[in-house]
C-alpha cells in the first residue's frame, strides 16, 4: 500500500470518527429572554442528547447577582425521566445543580431545569450574561460522557414596576431578639421578591440575612435581598445579631407580586431555655386610621411600633387615646420622616395610660402609608401580638 493511500485512509477513518464523536455529543443550553427591570422571568436549562445516553447532569450557573437572583425546578423532560433537581449556592452568583435519580431512565430532548430570573429594582437596562460552566454528564454506569454548552442571557428593560406589597412595622435583631419572615407564594409559577430594611431615620439598615435552603442563598448582611420563591412555595428569611449586640429595631418593606403574603416572628430568648414568640402578619392596608387595643392592667404593659413607609412624604401622625367606654384621655402626635421608624412603651411615653384598658387611634395622614404593630406583655415576660384595625 502506498504512503499516499495509507494516509488517505488515515484521514478518512479519523473524520468517520470525528462525526461519530460529534453526532454522540450531548448539549446544554440557557434560553436568552427579555424582562421588565423588577420583575421575574421564566426561563429554561435545554438539553440535548444528540443520540447520547445521559442518565446524569451536574452544572455550574454563573450570574450577576447584584442584577439578578435565580430560582431552579425540574424541568418538564427531567421530571418525566424521574430526576430530581438539587441546587445550591455556592458562592455569590453561582448556583450548583445537579440532576440526578433512577439511572436505568435517560434524558431526551427538551427543557431539564425550569429558571427564574428576577431582575432586582437596581438593575439598569442591559444584557446580563447566565453561563454555563463546570458541566458534566454521566450515563446509567456513571462513565463520563461528552457535553457542550452555550450560554444565555436576561435583557433588563425598563424601570422597576412592581408596586410595594406591604409593611412590616417592625425588624428587632440582637439583644436576644431574632426576627423571621415567612413569605407564601400562593401563585402557580415561581415569583421574585424583595426586602428592604430601614432604620428609625428613613437610612437603609444592613443586617445579617440566613435563608431557607429552597431559596439557594448564602448568608449575608445587607439592607436589601432580592430571591425566588417556588411555585407555591414557602421563604423563609431570617436575621439574628449575636446575643451580645445590642438590639437593632426598625421595620421592613416587602415588594413582590400580587400573590406573596407572609408574616414576620418576633422571638426573644428570655433565658437559655426559654424563647417567647409573637407572629404579625404583613400590613398591605391604607385606611384613614388604625385603632389599636391596649391593656396596661394587671402588670400588663403594651408596645406600640410605627413605620411611616411613604419614600417621598414625612408622616405627621395624630394620636387620640381612649378609655374602654370611648371617653378620650388624650391626644398627641408623632412625627415620622420618610422611610422613619419609632418604637415604644406605651406606658412610658404616656405615663397616665398606666392602668388602663382602651384604645389608641392612629390617623394616617392624607395619601400616607403607615403601618401600626402592637405588642402585649405580661408580668412573666410573655408576648403576643396586638392587629391593629382598620377605621
Amino acid at each position: 500500500m502506498s504512503p499516499q493511500v495509507r494516509t488517505t485512509r488515515y484521514i478518512r477513518a479519523a473524520l468517520l470518527l470525528g462525526l461519530g464523536f460529534s453526532a454522540q455529543c450531548a448539549e446544554l443550553s440557557i434560553d436568552s429572554v427579555t424582562a421588565q427591570v423588577g420583575t421575574s422571568v421564566p426561563l429554561a436549562v435545554r438539553f440535548v442528547a444528540a443520540g447520547s445516553q445521559v442518565a446524569a447532569l451536574q452544572f455550574d450557573l454563573s450570574f450577576d447577582s447584584t442584577t439578578m437572583a435565580l430560582g431552579t425546578a425540574a424541568g418538564a423532560n427531567a421530571t418525566s425521566a424521574g430526576k430530581t433537581v438539587y441546587s445550591a449556592s455556592v458562592a455569590i452568583g453561582l448556583t450548583r445543580v445537579l440532576l440526578a435519580g433512577l439511572n436505568q431512565n435517560t434524558l431526551s430532548d427538551g427543557s431539564v431545569v425550569t429558571l427564574t430570573a428576577l431582575v432586582t429594582n437596581s438593575s439598569a437596562a442591559g444584557a446580563y450574561a447566565l453561563r454555563l460552566t463546570n458541566a458534566i454528564a454521566s450515563d446509567q454506569a456513571g462513565n463520563i460522557l461528552p457535553l457542550t454548552t452555550s450560554d444565555g442571557s436576561v435583557t433588563a428593560n425598563g424601570s422597576a414596576s412592581l408596586p410595594p406589597s406591604g409593611i412590616f412595622a417592625q425588624v428587632a435583631s440582637g439583644g436576644g431578639w431574632t426576627t423571621s419572615f415567612t413569605l407564601l407564594n400562593l401563585l402557580p409559577a415561581a415569583s421574585g421578591a424583595n426586602l428592604t430594611f430601614w432604620n428609625d431615620d428613613g437610612t437603609p439598615l444592613a443586617l445579617p440575612l440566613t435563608f431557607s435552603p429552597e431559596l439557594g442563598q448564602l448568608p449575608t448582611t445587607s439592607s436589601s435581598i432580592d430571591f425566588v420563591i417556588p411555585a407555591n412555595g414557602v421563604a423563609l428569611v431570617e436575621t439574628e445579631l449575636p446575643e451580645a449586640a445590642a438590639a437593632t429595631v426598625g421595620w421592613t418593606r416587602l415588594t413582590a407580586p400580587a400573590g406573596v403574603v407572609g408574616s414576620a416572628t418576633f422571638r426573644y430568648q428570655s433565658t437559655a431555655t426559654q424563647d417567647l414568640e409573637a407572629v404579625v402578619p404583613l400590613e398591605t392596608r391604607t385606611p384613614a386610621s388604625f385603632v389599636l387595643p391596649f391593656d396596661n392592667t394587671a402588670g400588663l404593659t403594651t408596645g406600640v411600633a410605627l413605620a411611616n413607609g411613604s419614600d417621598t412624604s414625612t408622616a405627621n401622625i395624630q394620636i387620640i387615646a381612649r378609655n374602654a367606654a370611648g371617653a378620650q384621655l388624650l391626644t398627641g402626635s408623632i412625627s415620622l420622616p420618610v422611610r422613619g421608624h419609632t418604637s415604644f412603651m406605651l406606658a412610658t411615653r404616656y405615663p397616665s395610660l398606666v392602668g388602663i384598658l382602651g384604645s389608641l387611634e392612629f390617623q394616617n395622614p392624607s395619601g400616607g402609608n403607615i403601618s401600626v404593630l402592637g405588642l402585649r406583655i405580661n408580668q412573666t415576660g410573655s408576648l403576643t401580638s396586638i392587629p391593629a384595625q382598620a377605621k
